[in-house]
């Protein structure tokens, strides 16, 4: 039985897209080769117990340094002790500048990193420290390629020791809905049924640029006066956009039902999806997208590039061109045709290559080739 601890921040609702990730990953582990721990550095409030598919320890953690983080170190370290853990893998921001320093410490015979975004929050300290950090982690997984050649770029991470593991789609979710169902879903919107629609799925903040969307509606709307823009998600940008879309006199077209309960099913209610952030590595939202059967407009940042295939599953455009944002969206807009074939070529490339089984069993062959490599050296 190879015993892993996985070190994250916290588990948060709205869970973002890297923790929904971890979350299918922890569930189905096979519990006959692997047993699994996760600790949270912090969590504000226990969420309900069905967040936790495994035996979970929150440490409480307020601060990376001083006495509280000595305290939360020698807890993790009396866990290891106590469950002897084989492998333990990082996630997320102070996971990752923090927990090298303690699975050396508790003599974890192998670490695991993880990359899933390109750097941006990062500062110029952080960077010095990952880099500082970058020996102590045995390997490092990203879910682009774009994510690992930025970490190898900044991070000196060797190319023998970082591996793309894809984000994982759990195919059951998407089934297709029917057509009253789909009414229903723009009814609860305050969308006509037979409305065009253009949406989004992200949190609204600053990094994922929402407000390029909602200023770009006012161009869309010009051209197909009976389009309404739909955001799902919720964040600190809300009441700005809310603002905003006041400002513009499209409280009529634009709307901000808030985070879905079901983007698998709610995506079928749009005619076409669309990714406007600043900064991603693998966004699970265009997977979404596709596998819904929806054509995407993407942004080219990171590993956007590596999910669409232009003009055949959606378009990509050059960050904050919104000229050939819209043009993009109005291509697909006035072509009904065009873009079911774009959804059917969608659907059938996500199903082929993102499957949440692959993501699984690749970590679950990462893990057993980690440890016998170490056997071997």
């Amino acid at each position: 039985m190879i015993r892993i601890v996985y070190l994250m921040d916290a588990l948060e609702l709205p869970l973002g897209g890297t923790e929904r990730q971890f979350l299918a990953l922890l569930e189905r582990l096979d519990r006959t080769r692997f047993q699994p721990h996760l600790v949270l550095l912090r969590q504000e409030e226990r969420n309900d117990a069905r967040v936790f598919p495994c035996p979970t320890t929150i440490l409480g953690l307020r601060s990376l340094v001083g006495w509280n983080a000595i305290k939360a170190g020698r807890v993790f370290q009396g866990l290891h002790q106590r469950h002897r853990f084989d492998i333990a893998h990082l996630c997320l921001n102070d996971a990752s500048r923090i927990g090298p320093l303690w699975t050396r410490g508790s003599r974890i015979p192998v670490t695991v990193g993880t990359r899933r975004n390109l750097g941006y929050m990062h500062t110029t300290v952080d960077r010095i420290l990952l880099r500082a950090l970058s020996p102590l982690i045995t390997h490092t997984v990203a879910n682009s390629a774009a994510a690992a050649q930025e970490a190898m770029r900044r991070e000196a991470i060797p190319p023998t020791r970082i591996s793309v593991i894809l984000n994982g789609l759990d195919h059951h979710r998407f089934r297709a809905v029917t057509p009253e169902e789909r009414d229903a879903i723009r009814a609860r919107w305050g969308v006509p049924k037979d409305a065009p629609v253009v949406g989004s799925v992200a949190n609204l903040r600053p990094i994922k640029n929402p407000m390029f969307l909602v200023n770009s509606a006012r161009l869309l709307v010009e051209r197909f006066p009976d389009l309404h823009v739909v955001l799902l998600g919720d964040g600190s940008l809300r009441a700005d956009l809310e603002a905003r879309i006041a400002t513009l006199g499209l409280e009529r077209q634009v709307h901000l039902p808030g985070v879905s309960e079901n983007s698998a099913e709610d995506i079928q209610a749009f005619d076409i999806g669309v990714l406007c952030s600043n900064s991603e590595s693998s966004p699970n939202a265009v997977i979404e997208y596709l596998a819904g059967g929806r054509p995407a407009v993407a942004v080219r940042v990171g590993g956007a590039a590596e999910i669409v295939t232009p003009n055949v599953t959606g378009f990509l455009y050059p960050p904050g061109d919104e000229h050939a944002f819209v043009t993009h969206v109005s291509t697909l807009l006035a072509d009904p045709g065009r873009r079911a074939r774009m959804g059917d070529a969608g659907r059938a490339d996500a199903m082929s290559r993102f499957s949440m089984d692959r993501m699984v069993r690749e970590h679950e062959t990462l893990y057993e080739g980690l440890l016998q490599h170490l056997e071997r050296a």
